[in-house]
């Protein structure tokens, strides 16, 4: 819990029904979920779940609440540079695994895309003044390209790849990143700098510092569409 209540009493109640939730959603779909089932659960009266939550989606979207102001306490110390945000929001939904799962498949929460609205508006000074060759428009549409291709990555690890952890699939966000936008401009990078070449020493180094799993090297055949320079 990253937001506890300051009534002690109210903050180990929501702890055990927090917690018995997502353990009930690691087997179960949350419609097949019941207010007693979490109240039985958790070794308390549908009573007390009821003086706090009025169903299982109530509790469910008060933990995306919780979990959503927790993404930004750690987005508070990550500097606008994509390469900063990539790994910190994927070692996040790891963390959370389980209720990040379920904001993408129950549909009952914009949890997702609050989360993407919040990366948006905590950078989008910095980027705009770190890429004064590109227009405003230009600068949102790349970071929504980004942004929803990221939160794509990791809806797929957590749903289809859950045998893999976030170290596993941190290099292989930064390579579609890499791949996705092979000259990006440096603002998105954390950096100020003129409009970059494709063949910029700065672009080249910071490509250099990209560790690719061993996996992407599929990507390298001299045949494929997706090789990079």
């Amino acid at each position: 819990m990253y937001a506890p209540p300051k009534n002690k009493r109210q903050l180990q109640t929501k702890r055990t029904l927090f917690a018995t939730l997502i353990k009930l959603m690691e087997t179960k779909q949350v419609s097949e979920i019941s207010a007693s089932e979490i109240a039985d659960c958790s070794g308390l009266t549908p009573q007390t779940f009821y003086r706090y939550y009025d169903n299982t989606f109530h509790l469910l979207h008060c933990m995306q609440d919780d979990l959503f102001i927790g993404f930004q306490q750690q987005l508070r110390a990550v500097p606008p540079n994509i390469y900063a945000v990539t790994p910190t929001l994927i070692r996040f939904a790891e963390e959370n695994k389980t209720l990040v799962r379920v904001s993408y498949e129950s549909g009952k929460s914009n949890f997702i895309d609050r989360v993407i609205d919040h990366l948006y508006d905590t950078y989008r000074l910095d980027w705009e003044r770190d890429n004064p060759h590109m227009s405003k428009e230009s600068v949102s549409l790349l970071f929504r390209y980004i942004a929803n291709g990221l939160t794509g990555v990791i809806r797929y690890w957590l749903m289809e790849l859950p045998h893999l952890t976030s170290d596993d699939i941190i290099p292989y966000a930064n390579y579609f990143i890499r791949l996705s936008t092979p000259v990006t401009p440096p603002g998105f990078m954390g950096e100020a700098h003129d409009i970059i070449q494709p063949d910029d020493a700065y672009i080249q180094k910071k490509y250099k510092e990209i560790v690719v799993p061993e996996p992407i090297s599929e990507f390298m055949n001299a045949d494929s569409p997706w090789l990079l320079p």
